[in-house]
């Protein structure tokens, strides 16, 4: 056996066969470390990831100055999730070794894996300085520029790469999503086509043309492109989910009959099941629900993502000490560390069988884990409430301080040009899944996305009121707003959408876990607002079952009035009966600077 032996079987991909001769007795190669790390790669494209990790961990030990070791365990750390230590191992290998293009291009790849999309873009800069031709780095950053929010420049970028690879999948699925979030859905959908003809047995080209052609609302292609992505798929739920979600908001009568079907053709697929289970609940449609619910139990035996769902549909349906008993049992089936949403919906079984104390650790819990994330400050807010703990409360729920409200000094033009824009916008005739309005409709696409000048001059008065409002706020270390206060007045969009509310339409009350800033701007106000404080909107009452606090703090609609506050507060308005429709804009934002 020689290195040429290794080498030839890891070009042609034999991996089994170099494990074997590697393994073998006869080999003589075993502390050369070329052979090894082929031996190691194999095992990773082989799917023995810790047994390739270990090796690594002990190969990077002697052989670190040596480029293609470096290579190779980061690339296996990258595939396993670990970017933190594989971007270590990258960097080490620029210090001690010297610049090469695969450390800058891989740790690059790791740091657009981790959300770090600015440097990513600077080292894939370097790797193309050392490597002009390298078009993949050229790709990467058109990707990178997208994820920062700089839409039209990712667009212009990919513009230029096309002509030069009209048949590169992964330019032409990231310049088909570029124009989607512009709003660009007839060139979309030329590209998604573009690539299925090249491309017929891949399920992504279908799968992204369906949603290209049903933004560009062509229901009956949209439809024939989403049935080959199913013919292609196999058991994917997540393509199901879509489906079913694109469906429903059409106005589907039957829009769960392909997953009604897959799970009649696989009731052994437990996903199926929970998948379809959980987007029942989030429809509200508890009876049914329950009946899938009781269907899976013939096919499944108890597991804690079993008993996760169903404590929900338990609670929810008004069996509380059920739904606890659902989760402590799925607690003893799952081992320690318990997952992030089991914790959650514990916590809120704690709160609905008045076990506040105990819902309050379980936040303080999630916080620790998590402490960006909102829905776990509501869950604390919550419980502090419940509790009495008035002080600490009051600091995180102080409305007059933390909300702002002001109104739009803008002239009727602007404003009924911004209003017909966004009734043409609506193209819905049901509200998306699992969100807090209830009869109306809502945009899909991110609104703020757009560069059309009627949501360019409401985005640009957003951001004015915004600066005036953080400029008032006085920093606090333990606040979940206040200690996440920006040096610089720059902001990232995490949401924005519009919606439409119409006869008795309201929404739920909710929170927005993405967020850090909340707001919502008033479009259009039935007149019903004068009467009864109907459509207006409340502050503090919690939406969990079991809780029936009153809200704290409510605000008039009006023509123009944005109103800002805390991602992690109770929100929701109340309905209105008049035969109108109120029209509105809302959003979420972090600081600029999170958004790497």
């Amino acid at each position: 056996m020689n290195q040429h032996l290794f080498q030839t079987l890891y070009q042609q991909k034999q991996y089994g066969q170099l494990i074997v001769a590697f393994e073998s007795p006869e080999n003589s190669l075993r502390v050369d470390p070329l052979v090894t790390s082929l031996y190691l790669n194999a095992l990773r494209h082989q799917g023995l990831v810790e047994k390739a990790q270990k090796g690594y961990e002990r190969l990077y030990k002697t052989s670190s100055h040596l480029a293609f070791v470096v290579n190779g365990y980061g690339n296996l750390l990258i595939a396993l999730n670990q970017f933190s230590q594989a971007i270590s191992v990258f960097k080490n290998g620029l210090s001690r070794i010297g610049p090469q293009y695969e450390f800058y291009f891989n740790a690059a790849r790791a740091m657009q894996r981790s959300s770090q999309f600015a440097q990513a873009q600077q080292y894939y800069t370097q790797a193309l300085q050392l490597n002009p031709n390298a078009f993949e780095a050229r790709v990467s950053i058109a990707e990178c520029v997208a994820s920062r929010g700089l839409l039209q420049q990712s667009y212009e970028i990919a513009a230029q790469l096309l002509p030069y690879a009209p048949q590169h999948p992964r330019l032409l699925q990231h310049t088909s999503m570029v124009c989607r979030r512009l709003h660009k859905y007839s060139d979309a959908v030329s590209l998604d086509k573009r690539r299925t003809q090249l491309y017929p047995q891949d399920l992504g080209a279908w799968r992204n043309l369906g949603g290209s052609l049903a933004l560009a609302d062509n229901a009956e292609e949209a439809l024939s492109a989403y049935e080959r992505a199913l013919a292609l798929a196999g058991p994917n739920s997540e393509l199901h989910i879509e489906l079913a979600n694109w469906l429903w908001f059409s106005g589907d009568d039957h829009p769960f009959r392909y997953f009604k079907q897959a799970i009649v053709s696989q009731p052994q697929n437990l996903s199926f099941w929970l998948a379809f289970i959980h987007l029942l609940t989030k429809c509200n449609d508890w009876h049914q629900a329950r009946e899938q619910f009781e269907q899976l139990q013939v096919y499944h035996k108890p597991t804690a993502d079993i008993l996760l769902l169903q404590s929900t549909i338990e609670r929810e349906c008004g069996n509380l000490a059920q739904a606890l008993q659902c989760t402590e049992k799925a607690m003893s089936l799952q081992p320690k560390p318990h997952a992030t949403a089991l914790i959650n919906e514990h916590s809120y079984n704690l709160l609905a069988n008045g076990l506040y104390q105990q819902a309050l650790q379980c936040a303080q819990l999630l916080i620790k884990r998590e402490p960006k994330d909102q829905g776990w400050w509501n869950l604390y807010v919550t419980c502090l409430r419940k509790l009495d703990k008035s002080k600490a409360y009051n600091a995180l729920c102080n409305y007059q301080q933390l909300v702002s409200i002001t109104d739009w000094q803008a002239d009727p033009d602007t404003i009924n040009t911004l209003v017909k824009y966004l009734q043409n916008s609506h193209s819905g005739k049901r509200q998306p899944i699992g969100q807090s309005l209830q009869q109306g409709t809502q945009t899909l696409e991110e609104l703020f996305d757009i560069p059309d000048q009627p949501v360019v001059n409401l985005k640009q008065h957003i951001l004015s009121t915004i600066e005036s409002h953080i400029a008032s706020l006085a920093r606090d270390a333990n606040h979940p707003l206040l200690s996440r206060l920006p040096d610089t007045h720059d902001y990232f969009f995490t949401g924005s959408w519009s919606v439409r509310l119409h006869q008795n339409g309201y929404h739920k009350p909710h929170f927005h876990p993405a967020g850090w800033l909340s707001g919502v701007i008033y479009l259009g106000v039935p007149d019903a607002v004068d009467e009864d404080g109907q459509g207006w909107i409340e502050f503090g009452r919690p939406n969990i079952t079991g809780l029936h606090d009153e809200p704290e703090y409510v605000v008039k609609p009006k023509v123009g009035r944005l109103i800002l506050f805390p991602s992690y507060m109770w929100h929701g308005t109340r309905a209105f009966a008049s035969d109108e429709t109120r029209l509105t804009v809302a959003f979420d934002l972090i600081p600029a600077s999170e958004r790497q």
